[in-house]
């Protein structure tokens, strides 16, 4: 017999040289991973925060109450089409009624506010359309510290205007109610801040982003701002999804995972929403030719997204608190990051990022991306050879005595235990393999 230590002899005839393992593993298997998907990955992807309450308000926190109540009467108007009298005047009055009386409750002594209500006409050529526009309405409200200096201010955006036949209590009255709500909390906050901060409620956006390019080209604060946040929606509650960064300024992205209580996002998103899969678009695409930014969206219950069923019936305390515990997170740190001073010394690249369940946040440059890729890539090629060319089984021909044995190869890619008992019964897999590792290299 040759070398004991690599062929493992044994009786063809016994049927012991070819186990399979019992049926119900598989089933076993299939079980496990269906429980796991159920029991714990359904349920943190649908995980909310616990409400706050209006007696919490003291604690200088997100209260969802109050947004809520806001939410109610901006949805109620009704369907907010651009140049409606729902849109131009009722959904104004309402928003500058709130406004004027966070003002009137800020702290004065730590905080200037000042109101703007500016229309803007203009025109833009968007995808192979040229388009072109008259009187559109912007609400734009600045925050600055008292006695700021700072040249370099942040946006935060979301519009309130609607498709037709939609109350748009979700697309996109919940990221009005949310900043303004924002809006209340830091205005009566001792935590101060470096830059001054721009709300910009705009009233045009469902009809091609006409509001937030008439703002950027026409307004005289929109030359001091250098990064934004962006507020959307294509769904209505649950948590909001991180889906647009940049571009090419990663430490955005950074701060996100740094303030964000809730991260939820990824870069496929990212990628699906740029590829023009998706028939929809957000004020993000006007900003982003001006400042790098972040764009956040609602995605759950995407089936009523512009339709008449986005009512505000559907969103709960829960959702909103999640959604106003980062963006209140969010826009403090921006406010006091030293980045916004010189934004294009900070320009570093794309970044990839995502979450795990809610539970962390992962991020890294597209150059650590390649490099993770190539790697695992090249590693899974070079263990599949491996493990192929050490497990191979080798069989004599058929022309064998039955009552042969069958012998186990350890062979590597210049020599093969099959040989040794005859060139003509060598098994075919083994030479195949040779054949083909020899070609490769």
């Amino acid at each position: 017999m040759v070398d004991a230590e690599k062929l493992n002899v044994r009786g063809a005839s016994n049927g012991t040289g070819n186990k399979k393992l019992p049926w119900f593993l598989a089933t076993s298997y299939l079980l496990f991973w269906g429980v796991l998907f159920f029991a714990v990955v359904i349920p943190l992807f649908y995980r909310l925060p616990k409400a706050k309450t209006i007696e919490e308000a003291a604690s200088n926190v997100f209260i969802p109450e109050r947004a809520y109540k806001d939410l109610y009467t901006l949805s109620n108007i009704g369907t907010k089409m651009v140049g409606s009298k729902e849109n131009e005047i009722a959904a104004v009055e309402f928003l500058l009624k709130q406004l004027n009386q966070i003002k009137e409750d800020s702290l004065k002594d730590y905080y200037d506010i000042e109101i703007d209500l500016s229309q803007a006409s203009g025109q833009f050529t968007y995808s192979d359309l040229i388009i072109m526009y008259q009187g559109v309405q912007n609400i734009a409200v600045k925050i600055s510290p008292r006695n700021s200096t700072s040249q370099t201010w942040l946006l935060v955006n979301s519009h309130f205007d609607s498709k037709p036949a939609t109350p748009s209590a979700g697309d996109a009255g919940f990221m009005i109610v949310t900043m303004l709500e924002v809006l209340r909390v830091m205005s009566t906050t001792k935590q101060t801040f470096e830059h001054p901060i721009v709300f910009l409620f705009n009233g045009a956006e469902e009809s091609y982003l006409l509001a937030a390019h008439g703002f950027m080209t026409t307004h005289r604060w929109a030359p001091f701002l250098k990064a934004c946040v962006n507020l959307d929606a294509a769904g209505s509650n649950g948590r909001e999804l991180l889906f647009q960064s940049g571009p090419n300024h990663s430490w955005l992205v950074d701060y996100y995972h740094k303030n964000a209580k809730h991260p939820f996002g990824t870069t496929s998103a990212e990628e699906i929403f740029q590829s023009g899969i998706i028939p929809s678009d957000s004020d993000f695409r006007i900003f982003k030719e001006y400042m790098p930014g972040l764009d956040l969206g609602q995605i759950i219950n995407g089936y009523i997204y512009h339709t008449k069923y986005d009512l505000v019936e559907l969103i709960s305390y829960e959702s909103l608190q999640h959604t106003g515990d980062n963006v209140l997170s969010l826009v403090r740190a921006l406010a006091n990051a030293p980045e916004l001073r010189n934004i294009e010394a900070h320009k570093s690249g794309h970044v990839v990022f995502f979450d795990f369940l809610g539970l962390y946040f992962f991020h890294y440059s597209e150059t650590t991306a390649e490099y993770l890729n190539f790697g695992i890539a090249g590693t899974a090629l070079v263990l599949v050879f491996y493990f192929n060319m050490a497990n191979v089984r080798c069989f004599a021909s058929d022309n064998l005595p039955p009552d042969s044995v069958v012998y186990t190869c350890d062979c590597d890619s210049n020599y093969c235990l099959c040989s040794r008992i005859s060139s003509s019964n060598r098994c075919r897999i083994c030479d195949g393999l040779r054949r083909a590792i020899t070609n490769i290299l």
